[in-house]
């Protein structure tokens, strides 16, 4: 994940955090906070044409400063590993599932088509938002468990893998770990929009579009719908497209400050590991 380096995120860290991060292009004098601030400024961002970023590998837990001159838009690989945050994943691909349906809004194409790319376009947004709570939440059980040491990312990602398939299991699964209620955060009305949204990418995925008894048990649709093609339209693709900023608005600072958190005990607790070696080295050998 990056930061964009600035006076207002830089004084929201804490005086070890602005050192440590000072220290990356010189050793720090004994400054208060605010001139360390103008120091990690001042070298980094000197002018308008560079901008700064602060950064924190989430899988290979890379760390570093990437300074950008002259070019649009933020950094979304790491340049480590080349993985992508989740929330920047998600965006890029919402934002092609909501190419499609404007490809499904040209009226001179079929109905088939039409359906073809809502559906595709559901099963990209609803399997996007699976992996962006799945990731979401193994990044964090990462970071509160493993400060130093291998991460266990990978493993928790593995072991729940079938745990996000459903957004009322979702919704329960994080508040049970996480103390996050989506359903409160977003209401019964946006809630009921993207359960709805996940039993139709279900339908599309394992019954070829096509509406059963499980699909109206789940969502007390009619019955006279039986065997019938499961429906979308245009305008309620762009609903749930529209709402996805409410996830975002959780999962984002929920994230970001997770791996903030995690950085600075890697720094408080980081002397102490050189401290303990130093000891554990002038200890002799038997």
């Amino acid at each position: 994940m990056y930061y964009l380096l600035t006076a207002t995120f830089l004084r929201s860290r804490s005086k070890q955090f602005v050192k440590w991060l000072a220290s990356l292009k010189s050793s720090p004098l004994q400054k208060s906070t605010s001139d360390l601030i103008k120091k990690i400024l001042t070298n980094f961002a000197p002018d308008i044409n560079r901008k700064a970023y602060f950064f924190f590998c989430e899988f290979c837990r890379q760390t570093g400063l990437l300074v950008s001159i002259g070019v649009p838009g933020g950094p979304v690989f790491c340049v480590s590993c080349g993985e992508a945050s989740p929330i920047d994943s998600f965006r890029v691909n919402i934002s092609r599932a909501n190419r499609l349906v404007v490809l499904a809004s040209n009226a001179e194409l079929d109905s088939e088509t039409k359906s073809l790319l809502l559906e595709q376009a559901v099963v990209m947004i609803v399997t996007s938002l699976e992996i962006l709570f799945r990731k979401t939440y193994a990044i964090i059980q990462d970071s509160k468990h493993v400060i130093y040491g291998e991460s266990i990312l990978t493993n928790i990602y593995n072991e729940t893998r079938n745990e996000f398939l459903n957004f009322g299991v979702t919704n329960v699964k994080f508040k049970r770990d996480m103390g996050i209620n989506i359903k409160s955060e977003i209401g019964d009305a946006n809630f009921r929009l993207f359960s709805s949204v996940y039993s139709k990418r279900h339908i599309i995925i394992h019954n070829a579009s096509t509406i059963d008894n499980e699909y109206i048990d789940q969502t007390g649709c009619s019955k006279n719908m039986l065997k019938k093609r499961v429906p979308l339209t245009i305008s309620e693709v762009e609903n749930v497209i529209s709402k996805l900023d409410l996830l975002l608005d959780i999962l984002n600072p929920l994230l970001g400050i997770s791996i903030l958190n995690l950085i600075e005990s890697r720094i408080l607790i980081s002397p102490r590991i050189k401290t303990a070696k130093a000891k554990k080295e002038k200890i002799p050998t038997p």
